[in-house]
């Protein structure tokens, strides 16, 4: 699955965080106009997960289910474009990072490592 293909053009109405019960951010769920959610977390061997879901509701992963929760940290009913998406990859071809920008909302860069996972808001979109 290219992550081009699963972002870029598609209109995002909502982007939340997935939060642990302690606070931690534990991942991002994107859900497009179309009706489908893109979950972004990391993965046991330190690699970028991104699961494609027709429902709205957290994988099965993210357990305790009680122990997760929401933000929401963007939210247009019309839905923002994805203008574009880059992925970024490891010496080894796996994938660690995504950078997207989102109309309205900016360009973004998520990543998982040895630390977890980890969002931040970028001063320029992916070239």
């Amino acid at each position: 699955m290219e992550i081009d293909d699963v972002l870029t053009g598609k209109r995002v109405t909502r982007i939340t965080e997935v939060l642990f019960e302690d606070g931690d951010v534990v991942g991002l769920h994107l859900t497009t106009a179309s009706g489908e959610h893109v979950v972004l977390t990391d993965w046991t061997d330190w690699t970028l997960r991104v699961d494609r879901r027709a429902d709205g509701r957290l994988p099965d992963y993210f357990w305790p289910p009680e122990d997760h929760s929401e933000k929401v940290l963007f939210e247009d009913g019309d839905g923002a474009e994805v203008t574009s998406a880059r992925k970024d990859l490891d010496e080894t071809g796996d994938l660690i990072g995504l950078r997207f920008a989102l109309d309205g909302f900016g360009p973004v860069a998520v990543r998982a490592d040895a630390d977890g996972f980890s969002w931040r808001r970028e001063d320029r979109p992916p070239a």
